[in-house]
């Protein structure tokens, strides 16, 4: 019962993590692409 309730949780969160996980990489993709840029230039 306690294990159905757990896979049913992480199957509706799911959607919800990816949308997260997305915008932070992009926030971090950004932020090394300004360092890049600085010590390129």
């Amino acid at each position: 019962m306690y294990k159905k309730s757990l896979a049913e949780q992480q199957r509706r969160s799911l959607r919800s993590v990816l949308k997260s996980s997305s915008l932070y990489a992009g926030s971090q993709s950004l932020t090394f692409l300004a360092f890049a840029l600085g010590f390129w230039y």
